[in-house]
């Protein structure tokens, strides 16, 4: 990274495309990237690694103090919060109207937000001033949907807490859909699922009551099953709380109605988009590209995995884990007065 020195805190905090990269609580500052504003719909995601490989360099950092004197009033902050493999990178995009509403694609600034929280390093007041900071608009008016990677699900309350006008949309893949992209991912997939589950564990706790060996014995699929009961176990309960608030999801229902998802989306997070909007993103990039692989033209993600000889395994898994749902009491549906549809 380059250091560009006497830029003005004014300077910085005025202008979205100095986008928040790293907040240090210890020096009290905050580091900032240029993002140029074509750089936000070419890039798959706003962090360091692809950051780096855009060659997006030139950072300024400046002390929380000055910034705060230089920032003024948040507005129109909303989330995409998700479970991984369930469409949310397409979603972030397909609601994306430049001028009216913008995604900002898991910035790096929630994965040390992330960090720090599991530090016990992240005050109330940090966390509401990075937000704030991620909610500068572009241009004048527009709302900011901020999709986080799914390891940020440790602060969705607290975001919430911190920005009280956000809304926020639960975005899940159904069980069976998970399973099959993990499948899919082949030894990769498997190891993320792990790895995975040993995070949301240390997040939040296990309700399952497995001991070490028996987790041991268990195969891939099935500790990704009770990975996504983790994720569908906080979902449930940051939808009870917050039912004025929150949405709930899922890819399935999303694919099969792309055009009333994305009207509903974006009319619970304020913004009213016209009917030819609505029809220019349905035929535009967003649906044409692969959300992740601008080279690759968009598949449904139930056309892409098909049949395959891991079938029978994800069935009996499936039946596997309702019934370790029904022992842990989480709810293999999200509130039906909370669904998006």
């Amino acid at each position: 990274m380059q250091s560009i020195p006497h830029v003005k805190a004014d300077q910085v905090v005025g202008d979205a495309e100095w986008l928040p990269w790293r907040l240090d609580p210890v020096t009290r500052a905050v580091t900032f990237v240029r993002v140029p504003r074509a750089a936000h719909e070419q890039l798959t995601f706003l962090s360091s690694q692809y950051l780096a490989e855009a060659s997006l360099t030139e950072t300024v950092t400046l002390p929380i103090a000055a910034i705060e004197a230089a920032l003024g009033e948040a507005i129109g902050l909303h989330f995409i919060f998700h479970s991984a493999f369930c469409a949310s990178t397409l979603l972030a995009r397909a609601v994306t109207v430049p001028g009216t509403v913008r995604g900002l694609r898991e910035p790096e600034l929630m994965n040390t937000l992330c960090a720090l929280a599991r530090e016990r390093r992240l005050s109330r007041d940090d966390l509401r001033l990075a937000l704030h900071l991620l909610a500068r608009p572009l241009d004048d008016g527009e709302a900011i949907v901020i999709k986080p990677g799914n390891v940020a699900n440790l602060l969705i309350e607290e975001a919430m807490q911190a920005m009280p006008s956000a809304k926020a949309v639960l975005l899940h893949a159904p069980l069976r859909a998970f399973l099959g992209s993990v499948a899919a991912k082949g030894l990769w997939g498997r190891t993320w699922a792990r790895k995975l589950y040993v995070r949301l564990v240390q997040d939040f706790g296990s309700p399952f009551g497995y001991a070490q060996a028996e987790l041991f014995e268990q195969t891939d699929l099935q500790i990704a099953a009770l990975a996504w009961l983790l994720h569908q176990r906080q979902f449930a309960a940051v939808a009870r709380r917050m039912p004025d608030r929150v949405r709930t999801l899922d890819s399935a229902t999303f694919l099969a109605n792309r055009e009333a998802t994305i009207a509903n989306v974006a009319s619970h997070f304020g913004v009213t988009l016209a009917a030819g909007e609505i029809a220019a993103i349905l035929s535009g990039p967003a649906f044409a590209r692969d959300a992740k692989k601008a080279d690759q033209d968009f598949v449904p993600r139930e056309a892409a995995a098909g049949r395959s000889d891991g079938d029978d395994e994800i069935d009996m898994i499936c039946q596997w884990a309702a019934a370790v749902a029904a022992h842990a009491d989480i709810p293999l549906e999200l509130p039906l007065e909370t669904r998006l549809l």
